[in-house]
């Protein structure tokens, strides 16, 4: 069964990468759980995301409340969300207020 059979109607109608991208994390993780975390320090969401990782197929966070940031640090949260994204299926996108924020601090990966 290919991502199209499985999102069906969904997939067909909406024509934005970013939501061809989960559905295809989705159904190669076979999970669309959407971690909702917002901690103040990288290291407790790196922590969570280690914790539940294989599960989940997208971290949703409020990246402007992490009072540590900086480019290493979040860094390091990317990276510790990549290495339990399937292949071929990585993406981290930035939305919202703290665009700049975050895209001065690492980069878009596709």
């Amino acid at each position: 069964m290919q991502v199209q059979e499985v999102w069906s109607g969904r997939w067909q109608n909406c024509a934005h990468p970013l939501s061809h991208q989960y559905m295809l994390s989705a159904f190669k993780k076979k999970s669309a759980v959407v971690l909702a975390a917002d901690f103040f320090k990288t290291k407790d969401l790196s922590d969570m995301i280690n914790s539940v990782g294989e599960y989940i197929t997208a971290v949703k966070t409020h990246v402007d409340m992490i009072e540590d940031f900086n480019q290493e640090s979040w860094a390091e949260v990317i990276n510790t969300a990549l290495a339990f994204t399937p292949p071929h299926a990585s993406t981290t996108t930035f939305i919202g207020t703290p665009v700049q924020k975050t895209q001065a601090a690492a980069p878009v990966f596709h």
